[in-house]
């Protein structure tokens, strides 16, 4: 056995596969590091935006779903949001501190959230179109920041579940906003 490695040695492997010289071989790229993590600056929404928190959840007259109720601070103003029967039942949830069983959707997303660096610094309902109302979540993800699009009553959610703070667009509030109903 030994003669034929000599002889394979000699005869430049004879057309079997050689292995590299330990020398020749390209040590491995070391993985790039990451840069260093910064803390979260402060929640800085849109000038001019209104913070804004859920008060309450209502039946929708028509049986089209459920209203949403964010008031301002101050509790002169309110703006009702038609929302889903799931989205209104997390909402619920986590107006009153309380969570599910099992993880619903927004559980898994905030687990996820926390899971991998980010924060979420605030959420916003950025406009109007069409009667709908469009959301946007904004994460610091250690680096940057970074907005996702959001239908709004996902964004309150998910903003409820993280304590951060809720804004509506001041052009939002003007249009859709109503003077304060009572409790």
């Amino acid at each position: 056995m030994r003669w034929i490695l000599l002889t394979l040695a000699i005869a430049g492997c004879a057309g079997a596969q050689c292995p590299e010289p330990v020398a020749a071989r390209a040590a491995p790229t070391p993985p790039a590091a990451e840069p260093e993590r910064r803390p979260a600056p402060s929640p800085n929404p849109p000038s001019g935006s209104i913070q804004v928190h859920p008060v309450r959840l209502e039946a929708e007259p028509m049986g089209g779903g459920v209203i949403m109720i964010l008031a301002d601070e101050e509790g002169r103003r309110q703006l009702p949001v038609v929302i889903g029967e799931a989205e209104a039942h997390v909402i619920d949830l986590r107006m009153r501190g309380e969570t599910f069983e099992r993880p619903l959707t927004h559980d898994l997303l905030s687990t996820m959230i926390e899971r991998l660096g980010a924060r979420v610094l605030f959420v916003h309902v950025d406009k109007l179109e069409s009667n709908v109302f469009v959301g946007s979540v904004v994460l610091w993800d250690g680096h940057d920041l970074q907005t996702f699009d959001s239908r709004t009553s996902d964004a309150v959610a998910i903003g409820l579940g993280h304590h951060a703070p809720i804004y509506v667009a001041p052009a939002v509030f003007e249009r859709a906003a109503d003077p304060f109903r009572g409790p």
